[in-house]
């Protein structure tokens, strides 16, 4: 019968895992037996079968695998517990949630999140936005850039560090700093993020780009500027219009 099933496939065994727990990569399976497992049962390392499933990330068909998972986990929701799918009920002993995560493929769980689990920080303080930036996960990226309950401002409490710390892949640097221009530039046209150090000699930084006020194109580019350079440039209009309003004494002993 259906409870017998329901039963059979919850026995645990020593790590106190069922056998929803072994199913990464195993879509046949999933298939046949998705609809008799109670998906939020955790084992020792408090991860659920649906967190384990979202974290196999050498299954050959992660996306339809991690769909179909959520789709039995979301039908067991209603069915069994007559209420929604909760993402809060899949948070391992280390904080990380499903969003933490995913290696691909987020949109099928942004419209189940509100704004505290797309912003929650797991235990190391990191949001899932920042998992992705150091993970190099750039359709991720992509895709959480665009919800706007996303909280880019967030850092780490005790280390200070902001997602663009984390970035190493230039597209996602581009990808960050675009954004950034475009929500937190007051003039919309140039956004300094990134400080890098070279050989404790010299410093850079990244400039993001917009060269909409030179024609009617919005075209976005971020490249290196050295510090020095930057130093330079403040000098040269400080000596120049020795009037100007700009804070450059105090921007040069900064850079100094």
């Amino acid at each position: 019968s259906f409870e017998e099933l329901v039963t059979y496939f919850k026995r645990r065994d020593k790590d106190g895992r069922i056998v929803a727990h072994y199913l990464n990569g195993q879509i046949d399976i999933l298939e046949k037996i998705g609809q008799y497992i109670e998906w939020d049962l955790k084992d020792d390392m408090n991860q659920t079968p649906l967190f384990i499933i979202f974290r196999s990330y050498d299954q050959i068909n992660y996306d339809l695998m991690v769909s179909m998972a959520l789709k039995f986990a979301k039908y067991w929701y209603k069915e069994t517990k007559d209420r929604l799918f909760l993402v809060s009920e899949h948070i391992d002993s280390k904080g990380n949630s499903l969003l933490h995560i995913m290696k691909s493929n987020i949109s099928i769980l942004l419209n189940l999140v509100d704004s505290n689990e797309i912003n929650r920080c797991n235990n190391k303080g990191m949001t899932p936005l920042m998992v992705y930036v150091k993970y190099d996960r750039v359709s991720n990226v992509e895709a959480i850039l665009q919800d706007p309950r996303i909280d880019f401002d967030k850092k780490i409490k005790y280390s200070g560090l902001h997602c663009f710390d984390f970035a190493q892949n230039e597209i996602i640097i581009e990808l960050l700093g675009v954004y950034a221009l475009k929500k937190k530039s007051i003039f919309k046209h140039i956004y300094v993020h990134s400080l890098k150090t070279h050989n404790n000699s010299s410093y850079s930084v990244k400039l993001t780009i917009n060269s909409s006020h030179v024609n009617s194109n919005n075209f976005y580019k971020t490249f290196d500027v050295n510090l020095r350079l930057i130093r330079n440039l403040f000098k040269i209009i400080q000596k120049k219009y020795s009037l100007t309003f700009l804070p450059l004494k105090e921007l040069l002993m900064k850079i100094d």
